[in-house]
């Protein structure tokens, strides 16, 4: 309660977005009741609820928001978030239920009334702070989750508690429930699932693994051995205190439930566990700790009635030496709640304390001497005091009895738990055994998806997304895949392998974005919250910078001031941050992406986008000199402060980079950003702009008809401008056609046929346009706009028509002369070659391939396709005369820079005219060479990025057939002969040329 009452006398009750557990609960029948009393009366009997309706609210460390009437409005995990508010929630409303009972039976013989209460519960995210106005300002919780609590609980039978199925989720594993079916509720289109609370079970677990699935536990073999051999020697007798230290999360508890494994394969009947665990909401209740392990090692149930505790605290006692039984009798009866039904006079702390460790000793040495014995408390850090220093008054009984002492507790040192660590380490080192466990490594990590969802077809975006934000967390991973589980972007399906019906998981998109699951915001914020609201603050201006963030950024940022080092040194020390660098300049970096995440979810959105701006504006200023390294980021930051125009600018600088670094889906990523910012019906040039990138882009990545239908969305968009640019309406029109003149013989015949419908529409239009410009000044896109026609006119035409492409292509080259620009000449140059070629001038040929590789050199530092292009070009021309060594030398250049430029289509043409050249040479195991290659490619990449590679399997074929292979020649030449009738319908249309 202390850290509740603090922050609400700080004042400092801020707004946020949290995942609270709201409880709601009202007094049924009160209406009828308070008619039949006097108001005062009504009143006493009011308050009286209330008082047991309250009382468990705060004792679970929740949050009265309103008194109603007749009812309450109490939720858990604000303004102190725990990472367990949904069971101290459901708790809560046990516990009134319970209160409750008598007290109704109490009004009912000083009144003659009746009267019920009735509980209900959900958790979600909400809204939390002060809202009001100057007249009255009260601390609550927005959010639709607040309405469909109420709707639980106004749903609910008197004398129950019910909960919503967020909440059931979280703690299906510690409570009995009844399923109640589905609830309509106001607003939602489907029913809601309900249950009702029938009471806590007896050994309440935390739930970990995902239900269904089962993974090995990965990465902690060494520990796993220390176990195995401390259990081999307490089957020998000797006892040991063993600490495992970690965070939440690294896999405590899984190593518990494996140690107790090896324990029953190398013990098993002959010796006893015992395993009971701390709990967050008890860190108060003295003894808490025994507590429960009396309960445990005896069988007493929560729900046992007082006989019954009596009967079975007898049975302990007789266990007990005579002379023990009087005073032992006195302190169990004190630890479980029993009255003393002696007549002894009480004791004094002091000399209670000294019976409370004899007493245990005397019980430990009764129960635990026989056998072989592991004690198992897990998650100490939640210990009270005086439980751990009676422990610690214990140890010493590993040296006499067989028994292990198995903690389990996180690395908070200012815990009283810690005792336990530091003096058995300095005290039992003999006995003593330390495991700390870490962060899994990435190996580790991919293993354990791969385990949990074992035969999956993950994209590697996504699996990398998981293992990131997981951050080796081994709870983390198995959360996040329930998360994508629950929100369907990973799917299980039943296929036929080997014979065998096995499930298979499938992605059903690329997208690496997922919500963090609700347990895991809490848990998180749960760490946040123990922070002062200074300090606090600070955490939450660093992560809208990022998952990493500058020192001087966030000094801009913050408001902290000189206090900045001191909440920096604050987070350090609690390890939610790290330092990643002090070169250049100073740098750190959340510790997990996940708290980054968790702590940015906090924050109201109208303050998120203050913060941005202001980060972005920092990032301008601090680093105006170098921006470059930013561009991604500052569009990031801008398009969340909502300052379109800029974030806008700065992805087109990140996609215009990523391109030049051959980094294309980051490139598309950027625009697709951009575009988000505009609605699809928005008439404007910017529009236009990027999605004429954006098509740029997918054509890179061989994905036409993307590209076309992109490039069509621009042209449209232009058209509709008041003033229209007809350059870059020609420009639209030429990229289209351009794109149907690479799509051939690179896609089937059916997908062609579709992007060559909308190739004629812009072809006509494009030849329109350039009869009405001929008579003007030479520009960049009308010579572009006649090399694409020239191409147009041999390559889509049947038959070509040779006469039209050569008229085109002269004339691109006769313009491109004038304008006086290396690349556009070299373009033209292109188209004219090919003509060449194609009309068999192979003199001719050569020399203008050759004129436009020498030109290519000149543009090669920012058109490294048209090098490419050009490298390929002279290969194949001098390939034609017979110059095949030269031939080889170009071809590898263009292979290398096609294979640095990602430009796997390019690659795989200049391995195919190597392969020719060798088989010419008879060099025929350099043409098999050559065949691994792009045949590895077509392993990595799709086949509209590899091309057609069935020239090349042709000539693979040919090779096999002549060293008599006559088997593999078939199977080759068929699977060439396959392709080719795919992307033509039939062999009679496959392209004409002298090489096939």
């Amino acid at each position: 309660m202390a850290n509740l009452d603090a922050v609400r006398a700080s004042g400092e009750m801020v707004g946020e977005r949290r995942v609270v557990t709201i409880l709601f609960c009202d007094v049924k029948g009160s209406t009828t009741a308070a008619e039949q009393l006097d108001p005062e009366d009504w009143t006493e009997v009011i308050n009286g609820a209330f008082e047991r309706m309250i009382r468990p609210v705060y004792q679970y460390e929740g949050t009265l928001a309103r008194l109603m009437g007749d009812a309450i409005l109490a939720f858990f995990g604000a303004p102190i978030a725990h990472e367990d508010d949904p069971q101290r929630a459901v708790l809560a409303g046990l516990d009134i239920v319970a209160a409750i009972a008598p007290y109704r039976e109490q009004v009912k013989l000083r009144w003659g009334i009746d009267f019920s209460i009735r509980v209900g519960i959900n958790t979600g995210l909400v809204v939390v702070g002060a809202v009001g106005s100057d007249l009255r300002m009260e601390y609550t919780a927005l959010g639709d989750a607040v309405n469909l609590a109420a709707r639980m609980e106004q749903t609910a039978q008197p004398g129950t508690v019910q909960i919503a199925h967020d909440t059931f989720r979280q703690v299906k594993d510690l409570f009995e429930f009844e399923a109640l079916g589905s609830i309509e509720v106001k607003g939602k289109a489907e029913p809601v699932p309900a249950y009702r609370v029938i009471g806590r079970k007896m050994q309440m677990g935390r739930q970990r693994g995902i239900e269904g699935l089962y993974a090995d536990m990965v990465g902690r073999e060494t520990e796993m051995l220390a176990l195995a051999n401390i259990t081999t020697d307490l089957k020998q007798g000797v006892g040991r205190i063993v600490c495992i230290l970690g965070e939440a999360g690294l896999g405590k508890s899984r190593l518990i439930v494996e140690s107790h494994k090896v324990f029953r394969s190398v013990v098993g009947d002959a010796g006893n566990w015992y395993e009971t665990g701390s709990l967050s909401y008890e860190t108060s209740h003295a003894y808490g700790l025994f507590y429960r392990l009396i309960r445990r090692v005896h069988g007493i149930n929560y729900d046992d009635s007082l006989a019954t505790v009596r009967g079975k605290l007898a049975m302990l006692l007789e266990g007990l030496p005579e002379t023990q039984r009087s005073r032992a009798a006195r302190v169990f009866a004190a630890l479980l709640g029993v009255a003393d039904e002696s007549n002894e006079l009480p004791q004094d702390g002091d000399t209670f304390k000294r019976e409370m460790v004899e007493v245990m000793a005397g019980w430990w040495q009764s129960v635990f001497a026989e056998r072989p014995t592991v004690l198992v408390f897990d998650d100490m850090h939640w210990s009270d005091a005086v439980s751990i220093e009676l422990l610690r008054h214990l140890l010493s009984l590993t040296e006499e009895l067989p028994l292990v002492l198995l903690c389990a507790l996180r690395s908070e040192r200012e815990a009283p738990a810690w005792q336990i660590k530091s003096v058995a380490d300095e005290e039992y080192r003999h006995r003593y055994t330390e495991l700390v466990l870490h962060p899994l490594s990435e190996t580790d990590s991919n293993e354990l998806l791969n385990r949990l969802l074992a035969n999956a077809d993950l994209p590697s975006r996504l699996r990398a997304s998981v293992l990131e934000k997981a951050g080796g967390n081994p709870f983390f991973i198995e959360e996040v895949v329930r998360a994508l589980i629950d929100n369907g972007v990973v799917v299980a399906e039943e296929r036929i392998a080997d014979g065998v019906a096995r499930r298979f998981w499938r992605a059903t998109s690329e997208n690496s974005d997922f919500t963090i699951p609700d347990n895991l915001q809490t848990l998180l914020a749960a760490r946040m919250d123990r922070l002062e609201e200074a300090t606090r603050g600070t955490l939450q201006a660093a992560s809208v910078i990022g998952r990493s963030f500058h020192r001087r950024v966030l000094g801009v940022v913050d408001e902290a001031g000189p206090e900045l080092d001191k909440h920096l040194g604050t987070l350090l020390r609690l390890d939610l941050i790290r330092e990643a660098a002090r070169v250049p300049e100073i740098e750190y970096m959340f510790r997990n992406p996940l708290t980054q995440e968790a702590v940015y979810k906090t924050i109201l959105v109208k303050r998120r986008r203050a913060f941005h701006g202001r980060v972005g504006e920092a990032i301008e200023g601090l680093y105006k000199d170098r921006l470059e390294g930013f561009f991604g980021l500052l569009a990031h930051h801008f398009a969340i402060a909502g300052q379109r125009d800029k974030a806008i600018a700065y992805a087109r600088l990140a996609s215009q980079q990523a391109v030049s670094l051959y980094a294309y889906e980051e490139a598309l990523q950027n625009l697709r950003g951009a575009l988000d910012l505009i609605t699809p019906e928005e008439i404007s040039e910017i529009h236009a702009l990027l999605l004429e990138e954006s098509a740029d882009v997918h054509a890179l990545l061989r994905d036409i008809p993307q590209a076309i239908s992109l490039n069509q969305q621009a042209l449209e968009i232009e058209r509709g401008l008041e003033a229209a640019d007809p350059v870059a309406v020609l420009r639209q029109h030429c990229k289209i056609v351009q794109l149907v003149n690479e799509a051939k013989w690179n896609m089937t015949l059916e997908d062609y046929q579709q992007v060559r419908e909308a190739g004629l529409v812009s072809q006509d239009e494009l030849e329109q346009m350039l009869v009405a410009v001929a008579d003007r000044p030479p520009q960049a896109e009308t010579i572009r706009g006649l090399a694409v026609l020239s191409l147009n006119a041999w390559r889509n035409l049947v038959p070509p028509d040779w006469e039209k492409a050569q008229a085109f292509a002269q004339a691109a080259v006769d313009q491109a002369e004038q304008l006086g620009q290396p690349v556009v000449l070299a373009r033209a140059l292109g188209a004219l070659a090919n003509v060449l070629d194609g009309r068999s001038r192979l003199r001719d040929h050569v020399q203008v391939a050759q004129r436009r590789l020498e030109l290519s050199e000149d543009t090669m530092g920012y058109d490294a396709v048209e090098r490419i292009d050009a490298l390929s070009g002279a290969g194949m021309a001098r390939m034609y005369v017979g110059d095949y060594e030269q031939a080889l030398l170009v071809l590898r250049e263009a292979e290398a820079l096609a294979a640095k430029a990602q430009s796997v289509g390019k690659q795989v043409a200049a391995l195919g005219l190597q392969g020719q050249c060798l088989f010419r040479l008879d060099r025929w195991d350099e043409v098999l060479a050559t065949e691994e290659k792009w045949r590895d490619l077509e392993k990595r990449y799709s086949r509209r990025r590899v091309g057609a590679t069935c020239f090349a399997v042709a000539l693979s074929a040919s090779v096999h057939a002549l060293r008599g292979d006559l088997d593999q020649a078939h199977r080759y030449g068929k699977e060439s002969a396959d392709y080719m009738i795919a992307v033509s319908g039939s062999m009679e249309e496959w392209q004409r040329n002298q090489f096939y």
